[in-house]
């Protein structure tokens, strides 16, 4: 499992910051080894800056939140 991607420029389709950070993640879950239909995130937070969006989830086992799970997913101000 990668510990970063940086740079990927991945094409996701004009939405709001969390629909775009999730089409990312689920269309690369085998990557990331989560599952395809990302039941086991949740959403932490979405931060704005100049430079784009950064978006925050958690990953749960059942009811329960994985040990340092952090997955943040960072949207350039030019994807919007």
């Amino acid at each position: 499992t990668p510990v970063a991607v940086y740079r990927p420029n991945y094409p996701v389709k004009s939405a709001d910051p969390e629909t775009m950070a999730r089409q990312y993640l689920r269309e690369n879950a085998s990557l990331f080894k989560m599952k395809s239909d990302l039941t086991d995130l949740k959403l932490r937070s979405i931060r704005k800056t100049t430079a784009g969006y950064h978006v925050r989830f958690d990953q749960y086992f059942d009811q329960y939140p994985v040990h340092n799970s952090d997955i943040v997913v960072t949207i350039n101000s030019k994807n919007l």
